[in-house]
């Protein structure tokens, strides 16, 4: 666990939005809650039971998700099933997975490699598109939900 990382144990929450990042949540009980992780410090959870939750990505995490997808969109199927099959192993992505793409060869290199740089640049050029017009994974409401008041999970401060 990092310095900064704060701990939560034994607290039960009922219809609540309560932001994940950077917690390390112990034996807690969530009901009806909407989780939200927004791409920062990873939570810790454990031993935590979750009824009829809603997890849901913000921020930096919603848009690793639509960065994800339009890769897949984009013909680089093998680099997100590659980062799945790491999650699913549980053994961490090699950095190289996200290089595993045709890089574009430089001009001074011979004329033979460089006969495959317009499919490339296509490639390329296709997969910034679909990112461009990727649409969100999820909208986010930034007004306090209609079920229940949001609070700091740690003091139980209501806002």
């Amino acid at each position: 666990m990092s310095e900064t990382q704060k701990t939560i144990s034994g607290r039960d929450f009922i219809s609540e939005t309560i932001v994940i990042d950077g917690y390390s949540l112990e034996n807690c009980r969530f009901r009806d809650c909407r989780l939200v992780y927004r791409g920062g410090e990873p939570p810790k959870i454990r031993g935590c039971r979750f009824d009829a939750c809603r997890w849901e990505f913000d921020g930096a995490a919603a848009r690793t998700l639509q960065f994800l997808a339009a890769l897949h969109q984009g013909g680089f199927e093998s680099v997100v099933e590659g980062t799945f099959a790491s999650i699913r192993e549980m053994t961490p992505a090699p950095i190289s997975a996200s290089v595993s793409a045709p890089v574009p060869v430089p001009a001074k290199e011979s004329s033979t490699a460089n006969a495959s740089q317009p499919q490339q640049a296509a490639r390329m050029s296709d997969l910034a598109r679909r990112l461009a017009d990727f649409p969100p994974v999820r909208i986010i409401r930034r007004a306090k939900p209609k079920i229940g008041p949001q609070r700091d999970p740690e003091s139980g401060a209501g806002s």
